[in-house]
């Protein structure tokens, strides 16, 4: 009976010396062995004390210095690195300096297609030509634009559209619709409001007016004209505003017009 006590003490007792030898073993990325005890593991680090000293000090080592920990148990825990974006700062001058890295990172080439749809007031005159003298004109313009943003500097393109302009002729009201069709190119100022750009333009092409009235007779008739548009303003987010000058001109007339436009932009603007 005593031979089984003294067994079963001296078992027990081996035990015990054996789990207290057992440690986590560490193994960095560098292959480097740690042996340790582990206290506690995240995402993002891991806490632990030295095997030969566990009433000393607590160390961390972040998870990403870490290729896998041997636990005392046998049970092995591999840690898989994956690439990771830079994490994002979250104090002011971190912000900042993200920033100011972004917008000195080289920009990639992107072609965007986009267009402007856009209401016009049109005021001046009529100048006539050769029958002397001029008269005061106004009317309503719809313009429809289309083609493509090359940056954020850059805009080329094209468009049509309609306008009716009116007048007081020599039989009394009188006026005329036509479709300008016309060549676009529109550069662009960024600034440091988010999608605000200040914009110059130039439209040029012809205008063919195909219904005419005089104050007395609605005319059928077919006219062109030469189509001039400069033109400065602001987009601002999906809205654009501008003014400008127009000009139509053939043998016979020349119309000088100024202008106040409202429009919408159509498409993505990733500028």
């Amino acid at each position: 009976m005593k031979k089984l006590f003294f067994l079963t003490i001296s078992m027990v007792f081996a035990v015990a010396m054996f789990a207290a030898d057992a440690v986590d073993v560490i193994i960095t990325s560098d292959a480097k062995k740690i042996d340790a005890k582990i206290l506690e593991v995240s995402k993002t680090e891991i806490k632990y004390k030295e095997a030969d000293n566990l009433e000393g000090p607590t160390f961390i080592m972040e998870t990403s210095e870490i290729n896998s920990i041997i636990y005392a148990s046998g049970k092995v825990a591999v840690f898989d690195h994956e690439p990771q974006a830079a994490p994002a700062s979250y104090n002011a001058a971190g912000a900042k300096n993200n920033k100011a890295a972004n917008e000195n990172a080289a920009p990639e080439k992107k072609n965007v297609y986009q267009g402007y749809f856009a209401f016009t007031g049109t005021f001046g005159k009529l100048d006539l030509g050769w029958y002397g003298g001029s008269v005061a004109r106004g009317g309503i313009e719809m313009l429809s634009t289309y083609g493509c943003r090359f940056n954020k500097y850059a805009f080329l393109g094209g468009g049509f559209g309609l306008t009716t302009d009116m007048y007081d002729g020599y039989y009394g009201f009188a006026g005329a619709l036509s479709i300008p069709v016309y060549a676009d190119i529109r550069g662009y100022a960024p600034t440091n409001v988010e999608g605000l750009y200040p914009h110059l333009g130039i439209s040029i092409g012809p205008k063919f007016d195909f219904f005419q009235w005089n104050g007395e007779n609605l005319n059928a008739g077919f006219d062109v004209f030469a189509y001039f548009r400069l033109y400065g303003g602001l987009d601002y987010k999906r809205f654009s505003f501008g003014l400008g000058y127009e000009l139509w001109a053939n043998a016979d007339s020349k119309v000088h017009m100024g202008f106040i436009s409202l429009g919408v932009r159509l498409g993505k603007n990733i500028y």
